[in-house]
C-alpha cells in the first residue's frame, strides 16, 4: 500500500513544482515527456491565447477598470460638491442617480473579479487533478 502511494505523492510534488514555476509551463512541449493530450491540458493554464491567459487578462482589466470607475465616482462627487457650493445650495444632490449607477458598476466589477479569480483557481486545480489522474490511470494500465 505504501509503495503505491509513493509514486502518487511524487507525481503530486512534481505537478506542484510545475504549476508554481510560470516559466515551466511556457517551456513545456510534447518532447519533454508529455503526450499530446497532456500538453493540451497543461497549455490551458498560462500559454498565450489559452483559457488561463484570458482569465488572467480579464483580471488585469478588472483591476484597471476598478481604478478608473472609482476615479469617475470621485470626480462626479467633487464636481457636485463644488457646483452646489457655487450655487449656494450645498445640501443639494445633483448627480445622486449617477453616483448610484457608478456604485453599482463598482460592485458589479468586484463580483466579476471574484468570479474570474474563482474560475482561474478552479481551472488550475482541474488541470492538476486531470494530470494526476491521467498518470495514475496510466500506471495502473502498466501493471
Amino acid at each position: 500500500m505504501q509503495k503505491k502511494m509513493i509514486p502518487g505523492a511524487l507525481l503530486v510534488a512534481c505537478a506542484t513544482v510545475l504549476f508554481t514555476r510560470p516559466t515551466a509551463l511556457s517551456e513545456t512541449d510534447s518532447t519533454q515527456g508529455f503526450d499530446r493530450a497532456q500538453t493540451l491540458v497543461i497549455n490551458l493554464n498560462k500559454k498565450v491565447g489559452s483559457s488561463g491567459f484570458y482569465l488572467l487578462e480579464g483580471l488585469r482589466y478588472c483591476e484597471t477598470m476598478d481604478h478608473d470607475i472609482l476615479k469617475a465616482l470621485r470626480q462626479v462627487q467633487e464636481v457636485e460638491r463644488t457646483y452646489a457650493k457655487l450655487r449656494g445650495k450645498p445640501d443639494n444632490r445633483y448627480f445622486e442617480l449617477t453616483e448610484v449607477k457608478i456604485d453599482k458598476a463598482i460592485s458589479s466589477n468586484a463580483s466579476l473579479r471574484d468570479d474570474l479569480r474563482d474560475a482561474y483557481s478552479q481551472l488550475k486545480a482541474q488541470i492538476k487533478d486531470t494530470l494526476v489522474m491521467d498518470e495514475m490511470s496510466a500506471k495502473k494500465g502498466l501493471h
